[in-house]
C-alpha cells in the first residue's frame, strides 16, 4: 500500500492529517454500517456505492475506503486478480474535494499509485484522467449542493442562483464548487447524493466573510448565532455533508471533542442527535502528534432509528469503557455525556444546574502591570491559572496592576467585591474566595452565584470537593485533558446539591482558607489541613450520594458547642474528634465512594 502516515497540520487552514490507523477504523465502521443496512449484499451493490471525502487532504480516508471496497468485492466475487477491480473502484466509487492544490495533487498521486499495484496496470494516461475527474479542487462549503436533484444544470444557472452575493465572489478566494457540474454521475440521476461521506474536516474559526454570508443565505441548518451557535468551520462541514448525503447514507467524521461539550456547539449537538441521526461516538483521545487537540469519531446514519441510545466506545489510553448514552442527554444541545451512567442520572435529578456561571477575567496591557509591587503598581492581580489553588492564592505568580488604570476601565467594582475565583484552564474547579482590593486576569474565572440564597463559601467547599472533580472529569469534560475551560459551559452544568444545614460547610471553608494562609512549613498545620480536607470530601459525598446521614448533624453540633476561640488552628482541630473521624471513615469506605476514588484521572 502507499505510505499514508501524514503528519502535516496547519493552524491557518485548520487542517490536521489523520493517522492511517484511525482512518482505517472509521472507514471500516462506516462502510460496514452501510453494507449491513442492505438486505442484498452483492458485488453489484458495491459497484455503485459513492464515497466522498469533502476535505480530502492527503487522501488517507479514500485510500482506506479503496482497500475496504476491494476486500469486500473480492470476498463477494472470489476474484484473485484485482487489477480490474482497482480501476473500477477508483473510477466509480471514490470522490474527493479540497481547497488546496497541493492536497489535491497529493491525493491524486496516491490513489493512482494504489490503482497501479497490480500486474494489469491501467495506462498512465487513463489513470491521470480518472483521478483528475474524481478528485477536484474547490470549496466544499460553497456552491450549489442539493441532493434532492434540484441542481443548477449549468455553471451559469448556478451563478444566477447566487447573484445577490456574486459580487463578493470576485474578491474572494473561496473557489465555489458546483457539485452537479463537477460530479454529474452523482447528482444528475433519480437518486442523487453520496452514500458515504467521511473524513477529517478542518477545524477553527477560519471561515471568510463570503463563506459566512453564503452559509447564512443558503444552508438549511443554522448552526451559527448566539452563545449556543458557532462559526467554527467543522460544524458547517457537518451541515454540508447532510445536504450532500443520499437517503439511507452514512456520515463518519473525526472531530475535536470540544464539539461534545462546549456551549458554542450546542446547536451542533442538537443537529447531530436529531437531523444527522448520530448512532456511535468513539473517544479517540489525543491521536495527533504535536497537536493540542482531543478528538472523537462521530458516526451518523439516515437509515437507523433515532429512538435508540447512542453507542459510545473509548480508544482513549487508560479509559476502557463501552457505553450506551441516552439520546436525550444532548438532543436539546446539552453536553454529550459520553461516560453517562446511573450515578450521573441520580446526581442530576438531585441537584440543580444554571445557578452559577464562570466569566473570564480581564487582561490588562503590560504597560499597566508590573511583576513587583510598588506605590504605582499596588493592586494584586492574579492573572494566570497557577496563581489560584484550592482555598489559597500562590503569590509567586501574582502581578500588580496600576491603580489609576482601574478607574479608567471600570474595574473598580471588581476590585471592591468579594467572590469565588477559579483557575480557567482546568477540567474541574479549584476555588478560593477573592478578597476586596484585588482584580483577576484572563487565566482566572470569577464564579457568579445567581441564587441569593446560596452562600459562596458553601459553594466553594462543594466545588473544591472530590465529588465535583469526578463529575467534571468523567461526565462534563469526558476525561479531556486539553482545551478544557471552565467558562465554556462546564460551571453552568455542574449539578449543585445545596445543603439544608450550611454551618459546617461555611466553617470548613473558612478553616481551610485561613489555615492555608498560615505557616506552610508547619507539619502540624499540614496534618490539620489534610484532616479537614477528608471531612469536607466526606461531607460532600454524603450530600450528593446519600451515603451515611449523620456527619453533617454531628459537625453542626460541634460548631454549636464550640468556644469562641480566635485561633483558627485550635478551632479547626476541635472538629477532628474520634467520633467525627469514625463517621468520615464510614463515608469514605463506602463502595460507591471507593469506586469514584479509584477511577481514572482522580489521582492527587
Amino acid at each position: 500500500m502507499p505510505e499514508r502516515s501524514g503528519k502535516y497540520h496547519s493552524r491557518r487552514t485548520g487542517t490536521y492529517y489523520t493517522p492511517a490507523e484511525i482512518a482505517d477504523y472509521i472507514t471500516k465502521k462506516s462502510i460496514g454500517a452501510w453494507i449491513n443496512e442492505r438486505a442484498e449484499r452483492t458485488s453489484e451493490m458495491l459497484t455503485s456505492v459513492r464515497v466522498l471525502d469533502p476535505a480530502v487532504g492527503n487522501g488517507v480516508f479514500l485510500l482506506a475506503a479503496a482497500e475496504q471496497l476491494l476486500q469486500q468485492r473480492c470476498r463477494l466475487t472470489e476474484v484473485k486478480d484485482t487489477g480490474q477491480l482497482r480501476g473500477s473502484i477508483l473510477s466509480t466509487n471514490l470522490f474527493g474535494v479540497d481547497l488546496r492544490e497541493n492536497a489535491v495533487q497529493e491525493c491524486r498521486t496516491k490513489l493512482a499509485s494504489w490503482a497501479q499495484k497490480t500486474s494489469h496496470e491501467l495506462p498512465r494516461s487513463s489513470l491521470q484522467e480518472i483521478v483528475q475527474r474524481q478528485i477536484r479542487k474547490g470549496n466544499s462549503l460553497v456552491g450549489s449542493a442539493n441532493s434532492n436533484g434540484q441542481q443548477s444544470n449549468t455553471f451559469k444557472e448556478s451563478c444566477n442562483e447566487h447573484r445577490p452575493i456574486i459580487s463578493s465572489m470576485k474578491e474572494s478566494t473561496s473557489n465555489p464548487l458546483s457539485w452537479s457540474k463537477e460530479f454529474p454521475q452523482v447528482f444528475k440521476n433519480p437518486k442523487p447524493g453520496f452514500d458515504i461521506i467521511l473524513g477529517n474536516p478542518p477545524f477553527g474559526n477560519i471561515l471568510t466573510s463570503f463563506e459566512k454570508e453564503y452559509i447564512q443565505r443558503k444552508y438549511d441548518a443554522a448552526l451559527f448565532g448566539g452563545r449556543r451557535g458557532t462559526w467554527n468551520i467543522a460544524a458547517h462541514f457537518l451541515a454540508r455533508a447532510n445536504a450532500l448525503l443520499k437517503e439511507g447514507g452514512e456520515i463518519a467524521f473525526i472531530l475535536p471533542n470540544s464539539i461534545m461539550r462546549t456551549k458554542q456547539f450546542s446547536k451542533t449537538r442538537a443537529f447531530l442527535a436529531g437531523k444527522l441521526g448520530v448512532w456511535m461516538i468513539v473517544d479517540e483521545g489525543s491521536p495527533f502528534q504535536d497537536v493540542t487537540l482531543e478528538m472523537v469519531s462521530v458516526f451518523c446514519s439516515r437509515s437507523k432509528s433515532q429512538k435508540s441510545g447512542i453507542i459510545v466506545m473509548s480508544r482513549r489510553p487508560g479509559i476502557h469503557i463501552e457505553n450506551v448514552m441516552p439520546r436525550s442527554t444532548f438532543q436539546d444541545g446539552g453536553i454529550a455525556v459520553l461516560y453517562h451512567d446511573d450515578l450521573f442520572d441520580r446526581v442530576v435529578h438531585k441537584g440543580i444546574t444554571g445557578h452559577i456561571s464562570a466569566t473570564r477575567g480581564r487582561d490588562i496591557p503590560s504597560e499597566h502591570v508590573s511583576e513587583n509591587r510598588s506605590d504605582l503598581f499596588s493592586v494584586p492581580y492574579p492573572s494566570s491559572g497557577r496563581s489560584v489553588r484550592r482555598y489559597r492564592f500562590d503569590r509567586k505568580y501574582f502581578k500588580y496592576a496600576e491603580d489609576s488604570y482601574l478607574d479608567e476601565q471600570n474595574l473598580q467594582e471588581t476590585k471592591d467585591s468579594r467572590f469565588l475565583l477559579a483557575t480557567k484552564n482546568k477540567a474541574y474547579p479549584r476555588c478560593v474566595l477573592k478578597p476586596k482590593g484585588m482584580i483577576h486576569g484572563g487565566g482566572v474565572v470569577s464564579i457568579a452565584v445567581h441564587n441569593q440564597k446560596m452562600n459562596p463559601k458553601v459553594l466553594g467547599l462543594i466545588l473544591n470537593s472530590r465529588m465535583i472533580r469526578y463529575l467534571c472529569v468523567r461526565y462534563l469534560t469526558n476525561y479531556s485533558k486539553l482545551t478544557t475551560c471552565l467558562n465554556t459551559g462546564i460551571i453552568e452544568e455542574i449539578p449543585i446539591v445545596y445543603p439544608d444545614i450550611q454551618r459546617p460547610y461555611i466553617a470548613l471553608f473558612e478553616f481551610l482558607q485561613n489555615l492555608h494562609r498560615m505557616d506552610s512549613h508547619s507539619q502540624e498545620i499540614q496534618r490539620t489541613i489534610e484532616s479537614l480536607d477528608r471531612i469536607a470530601d466526606a461531607l460532600v459525598y454524603e450530600l450528593y450520594l446519600g451515603v451515611g446521614s449523620t456527619l453533617v448533624e454531628k459537625l453542626d453540633e460541634k460548631l454549636e458547642n464550640r468556644d469562641n476561640q480566635s485561633n483558627p488552628f485550635q478551632t479547626a482541630n476541635s472538629m477532628i474528634s474520634e467520633e467525627i473521624s469514625k463517621r468520615v471513615k464510614e463515608v469514605l469506605n463506602n463502595s460507591e465512594v471507593l469506586q469514584i476514588e479509584n477511577s481514572p484521572k482522580m489521582g492527587n
